[in-house]
């Protein structure tokens, strides 16, 4: 039978090896919480404004949403999601986490972490795995050791990308380091990138642009706002396809090749001056280049980097999607292991789908990638509900159904269980 309390205060709940599934429901009073073991409850502390915990293996908790939650101890993968701010004191598996007034992270998170919709900041130290999210507030991460795609994110601060970067929709973006290739799209603000290993792609690049140091090609798509700053420092070819007023000072170690539209100024010392559209409010845009340098110039072949940067919100949803399904479906396995299952699957199931069905739901009206063309889906046999959720999430993931078919097919299991 589940464990039910009234929380005071910031909820504390100290873990010992298990899973955890926390969600929050809005106008509940009372908390509910199904382990297999419950060491101690302290559900009133009020020195400390605090309801402390201590739980053995896998936990569900139901918890009123305006409830801060901490989670402690040696945790395996996470399930949050409708909830307000979160503390987690780090996990060695993956993290899942959606509707959140904010999150917080103190130690390293081994896995994969999949974020969406939260509200306020995020900060995290260090992942091991693959960081994906969307429509987020502020993020900050000291480090992640394998790639970052990001949509939707107002302010960005990262220390060091082990992988790759991804960046489509922000305010502004702040990386020190990406280790390997990093593609920028529809910053509004300021962007600055201090290394990038790799391969660089910008579109629309918004009020400024710094790459400082880019050991591969760059590419630059977009308008340029007036006044704005853009550099590029470059160890290979830049291909730039730009429009707006602007002026250009440019230094190519290889062949300098201008479009028709750019106005020749001065060459002198490897050093070209050049304009773009009219003087009224120019940006300035300024190349270093030790390969080639095309500006609008239709003769350069710079194709691989403009696809990259269009198919970037399409791999961002299916990254996102695969994190999701796959860090959903061994929570609800290891917690169904260890507690009763007649007790827990109502729960676990419930959490799950509606965390899927709402990333489905944010993904399909907010992001909306031009549909793949229409695939005959196949039947869904009868099998547990945990079973057909990975079904369906593995055949979106390897694009057999699209985003629409599989919220007809979550609906479909919410109605038959």
């Amino acid at each position: 039978m589940p464990y039910q309390f009234t929380p005071f205060g910031r909820v504390v709940i100290h873990v010992e090896r298990g899973d955890v599934v926390v969600h929050g429901q809005a106008g509940r009073k009372v908390a509910s919480l199904i382990a297999k073991d419950v060491d101690s409850v302290q559900p009133s502390d009020e020195q400390a404004q605090e309801t402390h915990l201590r739980v053995q293996g896998s936990v569900t908790l139901t918890l009123p949403n305006d409830v801060a939650l901490s989670l402690q101890g040696d945790i395996a993968d996470v399930v949050l999601r409708s909830l307000a701010e979160v503390q987690l004191s780090g996990c060695r598996g993956d993290v899942v986490a959606n509707e959140l007034a904010a999150l917080q992270v103190d130690g390293e998170l081994r896995g994969d972490v999949a974020l969406r919709q939260i509200r306020g900041a995020v900060s995290l130290q260090s992942v091991r795995g693959d960081l994906a999210g969307g429509h987020l507030g502020s993020l900050k991460v000291t480090q992640v050791k394998s790639d970052v795609s990001l949509v939707s994110v107002q302010d960005v601060q990262i220390g060091v990308v082990g992988g790759d970067l991804s960046v489509t929709h922000a305010d502004s973006v702040l990386v020190r380091e990406v280790k390997g290739n990093a593609a920028l799209s529809s910053v509004t603000g300021t962007s600055e990138l201090k290394r990038v290993g790799g391969d660089l792609a910008v579109g629309s690049p918004g009020a400024s642009l710094t790459a400082t140091d880019v050991n591969g090609d760059s590419g630059l798509r977009g308008p340029l706002l007036a006044s704005g700053r853009y550099w590029l420092n470059a160890g290979g070819d830049v291909d730039a396809r730009v429009s707006g007023n602007a002026n250009l000072t440019i230094r190519a170690g290889g062949v300098l090749r201008l479009g028709t539209d750019i106005e020749l100024i001065s060459e002198e010392g490897g050093l070209t001056k050049a304009r773009l559209g009219e003087e009224e409010n120019p940006a300035d845009l300024s190349i270093d280049a030790k390969g080639d340098v095309a500006i609008n110039s239709p003769q350069y072949a710079g194709k691989r980097k403009v696809a990259a940067v269009e198919t970037e919100l399409r791999q961002t949803m299916s990254e996102v999607q695969r994190e999701l399904g796959r860090a959903a479906d061994s929570i609800s396995q290891a917690t169904l292991a260890d507690v009763n299952r007649t007790d827990l699957s109502a729960t676990v199931g419930m959490s799950v789908r509606s965390v899927v069905r709402d990333l489905l739901d944010s993904l399909s009206n907010k992001v909306a990638p031009p549909p793949p063309p229409a695939a005959k889906v196949p039947p869904v046999s009868p099998a547990p509900a945990k079973d057909e959720l990975k079904m369906i999430m593995e055949m979106l993931a390897s694009g057999v159904i699209t985003v629409e078919e599989a919220e007809q097919l979550i609906a479909a299991l919410d109605n038959s269980s």
